[in-house]
């Protein structure tokens, strides 16, 4: 019997007890991960949670220094999961996680913001603050972004704050902005359409500032995002593809990382030499 790791919040846990039960009893020993005393390199941790539960893990790895991540097994459960989309077999059941088990390995490289790690997607200003949209049904058919449009819609009140934007291309840039996304390339599932962000380079941050237009402008931007990044037609929105970012203010700037929040006034976004071993399927 195979001899795994459990990281999991504890209501997941409690939700998903009769699941949990089930891998005990069939297919392997499940014993709780404790960073602390980690010692095995290679084995396998199951993950069971959403995007901000496997950001929590990374950097919990990361705070104990550990010089090789577990391999992950990862069960997506949650409002969001954006990055879980790009991968088959993530709904927590018995048969996925044996797919899982039985799958090969594949190395997902990691962002950094500052000192924090993250797979997916960072959000900052004014949209690191509005509410996810927990439709899946809405979210399945407006796609890219859709869980901001409820909070959008509910309060139009967005400050606007101003940032200065240093990248590899532009020593320094200004923009007046109430809210921005960094996308990391083919691995940002929720910010880039799946068919799409298979060709894109998993190593450029795929950026986008939104300008305060009106509600109109505003939403057609959105709408607009249906397409790629670099193609949009609309002034509301600045858009830069870069292998790294520094953006600061005068303010704090509030962000979510993986929809953990995080702030400073000072933003690096850059690639971890780091990487996460993760299951898929064969």
């Amino acid at each position: 019997m195979n001899h795994l790791y459990l990281f999991a919040p504890t209501n997941v846990r409690n939700e998903f007890r009769t699941l949990i039960d089930a891998i005990r009893e069939k297919v392997a020993t499940l014993e709780d991960f404790e960073p602390e005393t980690w010692k095995l390199k290679r084995q396998t941790v199951v993950v069971l949670g959403g995007d901000g539960s496997l950001n929590y893990f990374l950097n919990l790895c990361k705070k104990h220094e550990l010089d090789i991540f577990p391999t992950v097994l990862y069960l997506a459960y949650g409002t969001g999961n954006d990055f879980s989309r790009l991968f088959e077999f993530r709904d927590p059941n018995i048969e996925n996680f044996e797919l899982l088990l039985n799958g090969t390995v594949k190395e997902i490289p990691i962002a950094q913001c500052n000192d924090r790690l993250f797979i997916n997607v960072a959000t900052g200003g004014e949209l690191a603050k509005v509410t996810e949209q927990k439709d899946k049904g809405a979210k399945k058919t407006i796609g890219k972004l859709s869980y901001y449009l409820d909070g959008l819609k509910v309060s139009m009140d967005l400050k606007e704050q101003l940032y200065k934007v240093i990248t590899e291309q532009e020593k320094e840039k200004t923009i007046q902005a109430f809210g921005f996304i960094i996308a990391q390339g083919a691995f940002a599932g929720g910010g880039i359409k799946i068919s799409e962000s298979k060709r894109l380079h998993p190593y450029l941050f795929e950026c986008a500032f939104f300008k305060k237009n009106g509600l109109k402008e505003l939403l057609l931007t959105f709408l607009e995002m249906q397409k790629d990044y670099s193609k949009l037609k609309n002034d509301s929105c600045k858009f830069l593809r870069v292998p790294w970012i520094r953006i600061s203010s005068q303010e704090e700037i509030s962000i979510k990382l993986d929809g953990e929040p995080y702030e400073s006034k000072e933003l690096l976004f850059k690639h971890s030499e780091r990487f996460l071993p993760l299951l898929v399927g064969k």
